[in-house]
This record gives C-alpha cells, sequence and structure tokens, in this order.
C-alpha cells in the first residue's frame, strides 16, 4: 500500500478520478469468473422442521441439533445485562462514535477481559470492536489482503472442513480458499508439516498463502486445539512464510476448561512476529448474542490502523453493541455467560457418553458439536451423502442437524450435531435414556433416529423389507434391545441400495417394539420418545390385538406376524416388578434362551438371531 503524490488541478469541466492513474485498480474480470457463491443452507435448514410441523401439527415435538445459536437453544443473554447496557446506551447518547468502537470498550475488554499483561506488549490501542464476528473476518480479511503479499488471488488455508462460511466468506474478498490435507482419525487437524504443504502447494500454482485460519474449538467438528499446539502451528505458518494467522476464539469459553489466556499466546511470540496474529472472540457463542452483533479483532498496530481506516468509510459499529459486552465484564464474564456454558458444558457429558457407548465413530472437544461419522447409515440407505439424511430425519421425524456435505467433500458423510440445549432437553431428545441404561432400544443418540428414516426412503416400510428378497435384517436385536451388552453380530452387508433400505428397516421394527411396548402396554416405564417408527409398529400390534391374536391382517407379512404374536404371549410373563432395563433385558433374554424371538436354538444370549426379512412369497 502506498501513500498518494500530489497532483496538478484538473478543470472543473473535466472528469476527475479520485486517486493518480499510477494507484488505480488494474482492469481486472476475475469477479465475472468467479463460481457463483451459494448462500449459507444453516438458515434453510428449519425449513425442514417447518414441513414437519406442518403435517403433525404446529405443537409436535422437535429436536434440533442443527443450531449454533445460544440465543435460540438456551436463554440468550441475561435480561439484567441487557438492561444495564440500556442504561448505558442512555448515558452514551446516540451519535457517532470511533471507528474502532469506542475508549470505553476498549479499555473494559483490555482489563476486564482479556487482562492483557504489560509483557504481551499489547493494550486497548490493539482492540478493535466489529459489528458481529462476519464483519471482524470480512475485515481482518482485506487486512490480509492489503498488508500481506498485497494481491488478490491468493490462498486463505483452512481446515479440511471448514465452517461453511469459511469456504466463501474469503472467497467474496478476493481470496481462494485452500483446504489442508487431514484425516479423519485425527479430527482433520492440522500438523507443522500439513501447514508447510499448503504454502509449498501455493507456490508450484503462483501464488501466494495470505494467511492461516485456527479454530478452537473447531466449527464444525467440535475439535479443541491445545493451547500449546495453536502456538507451534502458528510458529509453523510464520516459519512457512504466511503473512498472517488468524485465531478463531469465538467458542474458547464454552469449554469444560475454560477459556484461552491470550497473554501466553502473545509471550510466545517476539514482537515482530505479534504483528502476523489477529484473534476473534466475541458474545454470539458464549453469551448467546446472536443478534446483537458484538464481536472484535485483537491485532498489531499495522493492522488495526488499517482496519481503522477503512471502517471509517464503511461499517462503524453502533454503541449498543458495545455496551453488552461492557455490562458483562462489568459482572465478571464467567458469571455473566454461566447460563449458556454450564447448561452446554452438562449437555456435553451427556452426548459425549451416548456416543462412547454407540461405537459410532465421532469428533468432540468443546464448544457447541459433535461430529459423527454417519457412513454406515449412508451405505445401508443407499444414499448420496448425509443431506439425503438431513432432508428426511427434519421432514419425517422432527429431527434436524446439519449435514457434513454442508461443510466439505471430506465431511460427505458425517453430520454436524449440535448439544447446545439445556441437559434436560438433550436427556429427553433420546440420548438421556440410552446413557443412563433405561432403554429398551439403541438410541446411540443418532443411530437409531438414522436408521428410521433409511427404511422409509422408497415409499414405505413393508415395501422395502420385500424388496430385500429373503436377505436377513441389518440389525442387531441383541445391541438394540439390550444396549449392546450381550455381544454382536456381524450384519450382512446390502449389495443394492433397495436391500440396503430394506435392511435398515429390519433395525426400525426393534427400534418399533420398545416404544410399542412402553407406550401401549407397560405405563408403569418410563416414558420413551414417541417416534414414528413406534407409531407405525404400535399401529400394527393393534391390529393384531384386535383381531385376537390369531388372525393376521392381510396386508402384515406373516414373519412378523409370528413376531408380534411372540411379543404378545411373553408379556404376561413379564413380573410385576420388573421396572428397569436390567430386570427387562434378563428375563427378555432367558425367553430367547427358550426358544423365543427368532432364537437359532441353545449357545449364548449374544447369538439371538436377526428376524428374516419376508420374501415376496410372503
Amino acid at each position: 500500500m502506498t501513500k498518494s503524490t500530489a497532483t496538478a488541478i484538473v478543470p472543473l469541466d473535466t472528469p476527475e478520478l479520485a486517486v493518480p492513474t499510477d494507484h488505480l485498480i488494474p482492469v481486472n474480470a476475475y469477479p465475472g469468473q468467479m463460481q457463483e457463491i451459494p448462500p449459507s443452507r444453516m438458515f434453510q435448514i428449519k425449513n425442514a422442521l417447518d414441513k414437519f410441523k406442518a403435517e403433525h401439527g404446529a405443537d409436535a415435538p422437535v429436536y434440533d441439533a442443527s443450531q449454533g445459536d445460544g440465543g435460540a437453544s438456551l436463554p440468550g443473554v441475561p435480561k439484567e445485562l441487557l438492561n444495564r447496557a440500556n442504561e448505558l446506551q442512555i448515558q452514551h447518547g446516540t451519535g457517532y462514535d470511533q471507528p474502532f468502537g469506542t475508549a470505553m470498550f476498549r479499555k473494559a475488554a483490555a482489563e476486564q477481559y482479556w487482562n492483557l499483561q504489560s509483557a504481551s506488549g499489547w493494550g486497548p490501542g490493539n482492540i478493535v470492536f466489529t459489528q458481529g464476528g462476519r464483519d471482524g473476518l470480512n475485515k481482518a480479511y482485506q487486512a490480509m489482503i492489503t498488508l500481506g503479499n498485497g494481491q488478490v488471488g491468493d490462498l486463505l488455508v483452512v481446515s479440511r472442513v471448514p465452517w461453511i462460511s469459511y469456504n466463501w466468506g474469503p472467497y467474496g474478498m478476493g481470496l481462494n480458499v485452500l483446504r489442508a490435507p487431514g484425516r479423519p482419525e485425527e479430527g482433520w487437524r492440522y500438523t507443522p508439516e500439513t501447514i508447510k504443504a499448503c504454502a509449498d502447494f501455493a507456490r508450484q500454482q503462483g501464488r501466494g498463502v495470505a494467511g492461516l485460519v485456527l479454530t478452537s474449538p473447531d466449527n464444525p467438528t467440535g475439535r479443541t486445539t491445545p493451547l500449546e499446539e495453536q502456538i507451534e502451528l502458528a510458529k509453523a505458518a510464520l516459519k512457512s512464510g504466511y503473512p498472517f494467522v488468524l485465531f478463531d476464539w469465538i467458542y474458547h469459553w464454552v469449554t469444560d476448561s475454560g477459556p484461552s489466556d491470550i497473554n501466553v499466546v502473545l509471550q510466545a511470540f517476539t514482537p515482530d512476529e505479534r504483528e502476523r496474529l489477529i484473534f476473534l472472540d466475541g458474545l454470539t457463542k458464549s453469551l448467546g448474542a446472536s443478534n446483537i452483533r458484538s464481536a472484535w479483532l485483537l491485532a498489531g498496530k499495522r493492522v488495526v490502523d488499517f482496519i481503522v481506516s477503512q471502517a471509517s468509510h464503511g461499517v462503524v459499529p453502533g454503541f449498543y453493541a458495545q455496551a453488552v459486552a461492557i455490562s458483562a465484564f462489568e459482572i465478571g464474564f464467567d458469571k455473566a455467560a454461566a447460563s449458556i456454558i454450564q447448561p452446554t458444558n452438562q449437555s456435553r457429558q451427556v452426548l459425549r457418553g451416548v456416543l462412547e457407548q454407540s461405537g459410532v465413530p465421532f469428533i468432540m472437544g468443546d464448544g457447541y458439536y459433535a461430529f459423527i461419522d454417519c457412513t454406515r447409515y449412508v451405505e445401508a440407505g443407499g444414499f448420496a451423502d448425509t443431506g439425503d439424511i438431513g432432508t428426511l430425519l427434519g421432514e419425517k421425524f422432527g429431527v434436524t442437524i446439519v449435514p457434513g456435505v454442508y461443510f466439505s467433500d471430506a465431511g460427505a458423510n458425517w453430520v454436524r450435531f449440535s448439544y447446545a440445549l439445556p441437559p434436560e432437553k438433550t436427556l429427553d431428545g433420546g440420548a438421556g435414556p440410552a446413557l443412563r441404561g433405561r432403554s429398551l432400544a439403541r438410541r446411540d443418540g443418532l443411530s437409531g433416529a438414522l436408521c428410521q428414516p433409511a427404511a422409509h426412503a422408497s415409499g414405505g416400510l413393508r415395501r422395502d423389507l420385500r424388496r430385500a428378497s429373503g436377505q436377513r435384517a441389518f440389525a442387531d436385536p441383541a445391541g438394540w434391545l439390550f444396549g449392546g451388552r450381550r455381544g454382536r453380530l456381524t450384519p450382512p452387508r446390502p449389495t443394492t441400495p433397495e436391500q440396503g433400505r430394506a435392511c435398515a428397516g429390519g433395525a426400525l421394527l426393534f427400534q418399533g417394539a420398545h416404544v410399542a411396548f412402553r407406550q401401549a402396554h407397560r405405563p408403569r416405564l418410563e416414558h420413551a420418545p414417541h417416534d414414528l417408527a413406534g407409531a407405525r409398529f404400535g399401529q400394527a400390534l393393534h391390529e393384531v390385538d384386535a383381531g385376537g391374536h390369531g388372525n393376521r391382517p392381510h396386508h402384515m407379512p406373516d414373519v412378523f406376524f409370528q413376531f408380534i404374536k411372540e411379543l404378545f404371549a411373553w408379556l404376561p410373563a413379564l413380573p410385576q416388578d420388573a421396572i428397569g432395563v436390567d430386570d427387562v433385558a434378563a428375563h427378555f433374554i432367558r425367553h430367547a434362551d427358550n426358544g423365543g424371538f427368532g432364537h437359532s436354538g441353545g449357545g449364548s444370549p449374544g447369538q439371538i438371531q436377526a428376524l428374516p426379512c419376508p420374501t415376496d412369497s410372503h
């Protein structure tokens, strides 16, 4: 960036350029060659819930695991903070503030929030308030472009499965996005080697690297990178020639271990290296202040001066969002944010326990999210990716997640599951019963829900089962009915999408049997969440019951009619004191060992066989 030079006065009757000709932006057609930037589908996911409610009623229970909005799923900013911010706004007035915010905010953030130490070399002057995180990021991208290599078209390095807006936000500002190498078994984490590989790749492409984005806790994976590792990665980036490293700490308060200490990071770098560090933080996640739009950047003097100069001609932040932050800083941020942080941390423990028991691969650190590998369900259902699963879950079952394919192809078989909810909501949503060991169905967080829509994908469970043409159900009844404590079966791998959906439908039966028992026949047991699977199977039980247990409804396959008859025969033998899963499971296993429920006869309870799918002859 160069200084302007004096120019001769142009006659008033002649057009005049605003800057000298040697500083004009060269004509470049790259905007017309860019890929069209799609709108974020994050704001469209809830449309599936609207469709579900339109079919099942406005009061139909739903479970929204898609959101990353603590202002919607949790209480949001406490009213007393909003009232205090309103008082500050009245005292402050409604005149223009500075492009960096206000001196009042800078001082409160430096002293009460960050506790910036003199040894760090930074103070209030290194802080710029921004109108939300995206405004802060756009200003950071502009600084990277201009103060880094001084050119558009360079590469901003992000993780292999990045936040959706890290794919497109930089691109709209003139930066290409490069997703770093990474492996799912390592949470797609950076290493010094992959950071260097990206710099080498950029040079091979005839481009430079503009910067590296380090997000911890991460969105969407939830991976938490220890502070020491963040420092190591940042040093590797600077050594490899990255002009800047951006630390996205928007979730760093929502952790089990507490917030990151910026002083530790700053003091690990030389004064010159600090000038190449940028930190993003704000209230969106930690205080649930999504629509307050309150965030801030910390950066070296050169970056701050550039951003302030640009903001004076662009977005000058409003005061109320600063006042909300100041109000939180005044009483102590840990206290102010407790209504968001505490329930989220508790829900994290609930979901982690369920996922650990489920056997489903997942990534989970801190923040709001777990990233769950649904490959087995994608393959069993013959889906292209988890986008199809997400649509079915939302529209048919009132459960929303974010398909991993929305983030990148590397996440195509994964889903982002938000647990930023009260722990009781997480428990009631299905995770709790499995974690407490009181559910006969193996829900495993998502595993039960994801098998259910697979059975409906081709237009109905019965039709899909018949298409299986004699294939055994893709189900583990011991696992589904007893939480996997009695051993595992090796299910057959379907070879066609139709067989896959049918096999997934076999798992649906065991899920439905559990729900039907608990709702229709064992009211003294804990109430299980109602779902369409239970309703469908419960209707079948009712039809057999109404027929006196001796007449098979004409539309019901014989093998399932026999199964239902056995269930009715078994129910009276269940002792009245069999309330919990341990008692019920023990009696169920004993019955199976005696030859019931499709058992092959003899052997251990872990050898309970999956029911065969009916053939077309049924």
